[in-house]
């Protein structure tokens, strides 16, 4: 008899067992996740989903890489009720999607699961970027910062030494690390077989992105739009036209700078100096460097206004209608935690947003002064989209094809050409 006992006491057991086991495939939820693909992206998503499964059983998550035109197509989809539960967004189109209505206002989440401290350890720039600022639905957090994007001085070591120049992080030790020592050291590391001849450039920059060049018009005392006030396009300011000028000198003046971004030339060893996205740091320059020559980094210069470092906002948003919000919530807060952000490093390259993960993303390159991160962020602006309004695509749109004009092409002025173009901008800043 209590043999028997025994016995169909672990017959109960196992039954219980298996019926908790249908019930927890059966609540088993799958999202799914946008991202761009290709290379080390897909290994970094491979790695979350892997290591975020292991944790959340209970989630499943499929990988969609993001198709050509997703930026319009995402929303398409989500208004037929399909699409990306979670997505990586940045810049105009995040700014579209929310003032839209279409991004879940993760508000209610945030009070919910972050502490102070786990606030406290993003940059308080790119957290404060990840609010609303104008427009339809202004207030909500659309979105949580995912790692930490700002331009930064790429230098070939070899070229200064040889040359006999101090280089930019010489200069930065100095406090004499300027705009005037940035234009000084371009003029003495061009080499020139004749005007139109250049065979090694003294610098080069991503000159037809008008939010990269926010940071020139800081560095000069202005805004390309008003912060108190984004209907208003202060980009034909003095400050703005002197900063803008100062670079158009530098192409078609000294020489001393590319009229076209010469992201190659660097590579080659042909450009001395370059502003670049922090994020190639190891995804490019350092596979494609690798022992051709030494190069390091140095911060953004200082300005009349400080550094007022160039920052992105980029970031994983939520779909507002999507079917499992909880399960989408727990994956973004993975994805943006420490060891979301470590992966990402591993894998990708991208400098984390989270101040923890920062002393893991230094160790995987202790060659490179990934301190400049720190540096810039001490000083940093707020991103140009993050306060945009109006048709913010359409502006985006008309100023970089202002400066390809103006800085690539040699066409026009940009005194003359930002008169020009100002009432057109504020009418679509005013959204008339």
């Amino acid at each position: 008899m209590v043999k028997w006992t025994k016995s169909l006491g672990l017959s109960s057991a196992l039954v219980a067992l298996l019926v908790l086991g249908s019930v927890v495939h059966a609540e088993q939820v799958t999202i799914y996740f946008q991202y761009r693909s290709g290379g080390a992206r897909d290994a970094t998503v491979y790695a979350w989903i892997e290591e975020f499964e292991r944790l959340h059983p209970e989630i499943k998550v499929e990988y969609y890489p993001a198709p050509d035109g997703y930026q319009d197509r995402t929303l398409v989809a989500w208004a037929s009720g399909t699409g990306p539960d979670v997505s990586e967004m940045w810049g105009d189109w995040a700014q579209d999607y929310a003032r839209a209505g279409a991004l879940l206002d993760l508000r209610p989440y945030v009070a919910r699961d972050f502490s102070a401290d786990d606030i406290a350890d993003f940059y308080p720039v790119a957290w404060d970027a990840s609010f609303l600022k104008f427009g339809n639905n202004a207030g909500i957090q659309f979105r949580i910062p995912r790692y930490m994007i700002t331009t930064v001085y790429y230098y070939n070591e070899d070229l200064f030494n040889r040359a006999g120049v101090p280089t930019p992080a010489e200069l930065e030790a100095q406090g004499a690390w300027t705009y005037d020592a940035v234009r000084d050291v371009a003029r003495k590391l061009t080499i020139a077989v004749n005007p139109d001849t250049i065979t090694q450039y003294g610098f080069t920059n991503d000159n037809d992105a008008w939010r990269r060049l926010s940071v020139w018009v800081r560095a000069f005392g202005g805004e390309f739009f008003n912060p108190e006030d984004p209907t208003d396009f202060t980009g034909d300011s003095p400050e703005a036209i002197e900063a803008i000028t100062f670079l158009e000198q530098m192409i078609w003046n000294d020489r001393s700078m590319s009229p076209a971004f010469d992201r190659e030339g660097f590579e080659a060893g042909k450009v001395a100096m370059m502003e670049e996205g922090n994020h190639a740091v190891m995804a490019r320059y350092h596979i494609n460097i690798q022992d051709a020559f030494k190069w390091n980094l140095a911060p953004v210069p200082v300005g009349r206004n400080g550094r007022g470092s160039y920052t992105g906002d980029d970031g994983f948003v939520i779909w507002r209608d999507t079917p499992h919000p909880e399960a989408a919530w727990e994956f973004v807060k993975f994805l943006t935690s420490k060891r979301g952000q470590e992966i990402a490093a591993q894998y990708e390259g991208l400098a984390p947003v989270r101040l923890s993960a920062f002393p893991f993303y230094q160790s995987l390159a202790q060659q490179y002064d990934l301190g400049v991160l720190i540096t810039n962020m001490a000083d940093a602006g707020p991103p140009v989209s993050s306060y945009a309004v109006g048709e913010v695509g359409e502006i985006g749109r008309l100023l970089d094809g202002l400066m390809k004009r103006v800085l690539e092409y040699g066409e026009t002025s940009y005194a003359q050409a930002v008169r020009e173009l100002a009432p057109v901008i504020e009418t679509l800043a005013k959204g008339r």
